[in-house]
């Protein structure tokens, strides 16, 4: 076979030297070109294209077959198919003549030779010939070019939203920060090219982008005359191609528009005017420089790790420039696999481990490769997994099981690089959709948070696993490890079981809502407040365990945006029964150091709060089915910020543990609860309260008797520190050991 093969290469070169005349040394060079590599490929690999040769069959059987493509049920087209590079206009059709021309080989590849003055932009595409009027193009954003009904698909819903004058500064930068959250939908979605016609699978990508929430922004984005844009570059100065730049509300942190950086490091952002945002440079390139969020610090280097950290960026009438210098930074890499094999679209996130605030995420690559740059700091890792045909569930990166937040283990990042692989455990997925039927339909409610806590059977176990947004059409699905958990949206409640079987969960219930914007005592917003709402039974009966207790049970919880506005929800309230009743609680558990948690009570939640209510002496707020309870602004007091760690004897770390902060002023043996707060895995809690004086209890995740009084200490179970003083305006440490 081999000497075959070298005969037919030996008469392929011999042939091209007889047709150029034997190859003379007067011969010219030929002129400089610039090469475009494309392969193409389409549903069953030959969807009304022009049929291979005889010639090019030979050369396939001898070669092999042709590379599977990213759609299930696309391949290459083989051979003999025309492909032009041409230079179309914002609806798609031909400028002139085409700037080259190729046929496909046995792989469904081809080299097309531009002149040497081309640059790739997405003005041009290469455009794969069928039969009659049939073809699939690409845009070309660079020198390596695929071609197929995903890429036919953006290239549509690019062209259908943006101006000629648009589509004339349009970047490869941002054509491709869209074709990848494009593929990332095909997955997440398994969408198939099983119907058989490239139109069919095409129709069926955009129909699927209608309901995603960051395509569709992506694409109205594209057509909006707000612009920001700048440089991206490193310590020294230097360019860094390749960067994701994204921008986010400044309000609600939903993503508008993403773009990669080019060769010199520019970026350019469209997005709609009149309105505020955050913008990130998230740096997964092999450049050790730090992912960072916009400050006035980038103008030296950019320092901000977490987008809460970010500074508003406005956006009016002009262009806004924002260029961002990244500090040298520390490396994570690694794969995420499931039994044994690469896992491709999963998605790795970086959060602060001590606030748990959200740093950046990267998706890993076809063989579930990953990378991420971050500046020096304690993290976490966690792996989130979406991907239809993907049968393995999420986890953290942890020492053990890494199954909820309270197993996480801390990445510390001082310098350097670290390799961290996730091996993602058997799942099954957890799907459903969250309607609202008070308009006398089920009306889909989009992008609400679904959150999922585990061991659902055990109150005092339950850590939070992950979270998930709904989609346009209101739809979430999430692949969790085999387990039990409680999930909750939306005010309300459902225990699933997925330990063999992919679960389905709608949310489908007429709730109350109320809206209210979370402040301190000058009126300045607070992001990310923890807004709770518990159902509060002041009945003896309701805890056998200890007659004067009171039972609380934790409705639901949504947390404030960055203007302070937050809705949150609870069944309406003719449910409960004479001795329950709704009251609010708001948490801050993110290291803030100048106001504290409260519970809402309407004699000091008008003004400025003086005093710190318990759950049991909460105002009642009323929930009615359908109904929007507008309250005006909720006032946090000035605080300090509480944190301490939980261990034992020997100084093992109490993960999960339950950390209660009470009053002092308790009858009966017990004392009244304010705010709760659970520790991570090397035991580490933080909560901030209101200056003054108070009661705090541990509790071991030993506890399983569900201990709430916490009226002393038992040795291994919970510990009490009466009368311990929190001041404002700093930290205040509090260690526990039992």
């Amino acid at each position: 076979m081999k000497h075959f093969l070298s005969a037919i290469v030996i008469l392929v070169v011999t042939s091209a030297l007889f047709a150029c005349g034997g190859g003379s040394s007067s011969t010219p060079p030929p002129p400089s070109t610039v090469n475009l590599s494309s392969c193409v490929s389409a549903p069953g690999g030959a969807i009304a294209f022009n049929p291979p040769s005889r010639l090019y069959r030979m050369f396939a059987d001898i070669f092999g077959a042709p590379a599977v493509a990213d759609i299930p049920g696309s391949s290459s087209v083989g051979a003999g198919v025309t492909v032009n590079l041409i230079q179309i206009d914002n609806t798609g059709s031909q400028i002139g003549n085409p700037v080259a021309t190729a046929t496909t080989d046995s792989t469904g590849c081809s080299t097309l030779k531009a002149p040497a003055n081309f640059v790739p932009s997405p003005q041009y595409v290469v455009r794969a010939l069928g039969s009659g009027s049939s073809s699939i193009d690409a845009m070309v954003t660079g020198t390596t070019v695929k071609v197929d009904p995903s890429t036919q698909a953006t290239e549509t819903l690019i062209l259908t939203s943006v101006s000629a004058s648009q589509f004339a500064t349009l970047t490869s930068g941002n054509v491709v920060a869209l074709q990848n959250e494009v593929n990332q939908m095909i997955l997440d979605d398994g969408l198939t090219a099983s119907s058989g016609t490239v139109n069919a699978v095409v129709t069926t990508i955009i129909n699927a982008a209608a309901n995603n929430e960051t395509v569709t922004n992506l694409v109205s984005s594209l057509g909006e005359s707000g612009v920001i844009a700048g440089k991206v570059t490193d310590s020294n100065g230097s360019a860094i191609a390749g960067v994701k730049v994204l921008a986010r509300d400044y309000n609600n942190w939903v993503t508008r528009a993403t773009t990669l950086t080019d060769a010199n490091g520019d970026y350019t952002l469209y997005l709609p005017p009149n309105k505020d945002y955050i913008v990130g440079a998230n740096n997964a390139t092999t450049n050790p420089a730090a992912s960072a969020w916009w400050t006035s610090d980038c103008a030296t280097a950019c320092t901000a790790s977490n987008q809460f950290k970010a500074d508003k960026v406005s956006v009016a009438g002009s262009p806004v420039t924002k260029d961002f210098k990244l500090p040298v930074g520390i490396g994570i890499s690694g794969q995420v696999t499931g039994n044994g094999n690469g896992l491709a679209g999963v998605k790795v996130l970086l959060r602060d481990f001590s606030s748990d605030q959200p740093a950046f995420n990267v998706t890993t690559d076809s063989n579930g490769n990953y990378r991420i740059n971050t500046l020096a700091g304690s993290y976490t890792l966690a792996a989130v997994n979406q991907v239809s045909s993907s049968p393995f569930g999420g986890i953290y990166h942890s020492s053990g099981a890494g199954t909820d937040n309270s197993q996480a283990t801390p990445v510390v990042l001082s310098s350097g690089t670290q390799t961290i692989n996730l091996a993602l455990p058997a799942g099954y997925m957890l799907s459903g959709k969250v309607t609202d039927p008070s308009s006398g339909s089920a009306v889909p409610v989009t992008g609400i948070p679904i959150r999922i806590y585990s061991d659902a059977a055990n109150a005092s176990n339950g850590a939070f696993v992950q979270s998930v947004r709904t989609d346009l059409a209101g739809n979430y699905q999430l692949v969790l490890p085999g387990s039990q958990y409680a999930v909750k949206s939306r005010g309300q409640t459902s225990i699933i079981d997925n330990s063999s079987a992919d679960v389905v969960t709608n949310f489908t219930s007429n709730v109350g809502m109320a809206t209210a914007t979370i402040v301190d005592t000058s009126d300045v917003p607070i992001p990310q407040a923890k807004v709770s709402v518990y159902e509060v039974d002041t009945t003896p009966s309701c805890n056998p365990s200890n007659a004067n207790a009171y039972c609380y049970t934790y409705i639901s919880n949504e947390n404030s945006n960055s203007d302070g506005s937050v809705t949150f929800y609870a069944p309406d309230s003719s449910a409960l029964t004479a001795t329950q009743s709704y009251v609010v609680q708001i948490k801050l558990d993110g290291g803030q150091q100048t106001l504290g948690s409260v519970v809402y009570d309407s004699a000091n939640n008008n003004n400025a709060i003086s005093s710190t209510p318990n759950l049991a002496s909460g105002t009642a707020v009323t929930f009615t089915a359908g109904i929007t309870n507008p309250f005006s602004n909720l006032y946090l007091p000035a605080g300090g910020e509480l944190t301490g760690k939980v261990t034992d004897n020997s100084m093992v770390p109490y993960a999960n543990a339950v950390v209660q902060i009470r009053t002092t002023n308790a009858s009966g043996g017990g004392n009244n609860r304010i705010v709760t707060t659970r520790t991570m895995s090397d035991g580490t809690y933080t909560v901030s309260i209101p200056a003054g004086t108070y009661n705090v209890c541990a509790m071991a995740t030993s506890n399983t008797t569900g201990e709430t009084t916490c009226s002393g200490s038992s040795a291994g179970v919970y510990e009490l520190q009466s009368g311990f003083t929190v001041n404002a305006n700093g930290t205040n440490t509090l260690n526990f050991m039992f």
